[in-house]
């Protein structure tokens, strides 16, 4: 529901609408009353009619809710306007419009008197323009938010013209301090936040995010408890790549999935479990997944993400650099040396045969495991110029060929040997590998040149810990 409390009709917003309903009607029985003597006059002419019936209620006298200025003189002539409207007399009233904004037509001009462009909207409704209505105020109506005459028929004729979105906006506007726009906002609202999730997935569709990103602004103003908010953020910062963005959608999403049956409940929560145990709470995520296995008990693909996820646990209880490191969407060279030195126990026990100084690393925090990950050949360093560049983003392709090095020179495994004894294996080489030792499986996509988290660099050392654990099981 919205915040708005529920408003009081006004009893001068009752009394306008009672004039438009029966104005024309008392006129022709106050006429008939004066009438003299006995002899039986000729039938009076149909009075005009006013606004259609569906339209009157929105139809209301311009000088309400107007705070600005208004001389006597344009009271007088908005009231003969407003006059015309209940009559049906379209022509009077942009007569009496134009008088009212000071001889020129309401359109004519950067800056309208507003009552006036009211009035002769109002007669834009009369004669069934509802297009003309809407051009004519909106430009208005964000400067003058609470004027309730202009917000009442801008949205109506933004309705009628098939323009939900800025009728609601009118609307919504003025909801709290007009019933019928309260009423109105909140029987568009289911329909409203279906257009504006259609033009997201539409800009994202064409590949165009800040589009999608500004109706996503919009939703989240207007209609921010709604589900299909929850879902367009999650699909904007999906298709943005902000895991962070996601996990929060997600976390606020999954809760709802149990009783919304347009939603695939199992399968957000595997991504809310994957994204907690990358840049989230480990343990949550290690939750998550034990209840999902638990719940499918033959599936190999969960034990196994229950077995990552606890190792990615006891990586949260190592020292706060390890942590921030395993949590960093984008890793450095040295951020990598600090995986492998931490996660991986023989490079802490191991000496290298090779003493290998890199005069860029003296002063980083990081040196220490860059010294014992460079002495142990697991990553390269320019030798001509002595740098490692532990600040630089690590590909994938250094990554894959780091651990296949572990594999290969602590771990005994043959499958990293033709990767892992080259300097600059070729990268079908590296990929190769990288399958055949169990680093990647499955349908996953080797990308060598792509980008590093953490979270990716920890799942790798965790395959690359199983592969060994499981040839010193069988040896």
């Amino acid at each position: 529901m919205l915040s708005w409390l529920r408003p009081r009709v006004a009893r001068e917003r009752l009394a306008a609408v009672l004039f438009l309903a029966l104005g024309p009607a008392l006129l022709a029985l106050v006429a008939g009353g004066c009438a003299s003597g006995t002899a039986p006059r000729p039938a009076a002419a149909p009075v005009p009619s006013g606004p259609p019936p569906a339209d009157a209620p929105y139809v209301v006298d311009p000088r309400q809710g107007w705070d600005g200025v208004m001389s006597p003189e344009q009271t007088a002539r908005l009231g003969d306007g407003y006059a015309a409207i209940a009559a049906g007399d379209a022509a009077a009233a942009r007569s009496a419009a134009t008088a009212a904004n000071g001889g020129e037509p309401p359109a004519a001009g950067a800056a309208p008197y507003p009552p006036a462009a009211v009035l002769a909207a109002e007669a834009d409704v009369l004669d069934q323009r509802a297009g003309d209505a809407v051009a004519r105020l909106e430009p208005l109506a964000e400067q003058h938010p609470a004027y309730v005459a202009l917000q009442l028929v801008l949205g109506r004729a933004a309705e009628s013209a098939g323009d939900l979105v800025t009728a609601f906006a009118a609307f919504r506007r003025v909801a709290d301090r007009e019933l019928l726009a309260y009423d109105r906002a909140e029987e568009l609202r289911p329909r409203v936040a279906e257009v504006l999730k259609n033009r997201v997935d539409d800009a994202l569709t064409r590949g165009a995010l800040p589009a999608a990103e500004e109706t996503l602004a919009r939703l989240r103003r207007w209609l921010p408890e709604e589900t299909v908010t929850v879902v367009a953020g999650l699909d904007v910062a999906t298709a943005r790549g902000d895991r962070r963005g996601e996990l929060e959608a997600l976390r606020e999403l999954v809760p709802r999935a149990a009783a919304d049956t347009d939603l695939d409940a199992t399968a957000l929560r595997r991504r809310q479990a994957d994204l907690e145990l990358d840049v989230g709470d480990s343990k949550v995520g290690l939750d998550l997944y034990e209840r999902l296995a638990a719940a499918h008990p033959g599936d190999a693909e969960l034990a196994e993400r229950v077995a990552f996820a606890k190792f990615r646990w006891r990586v949260d209880q190592m020292p706060p650099a390890v942590r921030q490191v395993a949590a960093s969407p984008q890793l450095q060279r040295g951020d990598l040396a600090v995986l492998l030195y931490w996660l991986v126990p023989r490079v802490r026990s191991t000496r290298g045969s090779t003493a290998r100084i890199a005069s860029d690393i003296l002063d980083d925090p990081r040196r220490e495991e860059i010294a014992r990950v460079l002495n142990l050949g697991l990553m390269d360093m320019d030798v001509s110029v002595h740098r490692f560049y532990p600040e630089r983003p690590v590909r994938r392709e250094v990554a894959l060929r780091a651990v296949l090095r572990v594999l290969d020179r602590l771990g005994g495994a043959a499958c990293a040997a033709p990767a892992a004894q080259q300097p600059q294996p070729p990268l079908e080489t590296t990929c190769s590998a990288a399958f055949d030792c169990g680093l990647l499986r499955g349908e996953e996509s080797c990308v060598p040149q792509g980008d590093l988290s953490g979270g990716e660099a920890v799942a790798l050392i965790r395959r690359a810990l199983a592969t060994m654990a499981a040839l010193a099981a069988a040896g």
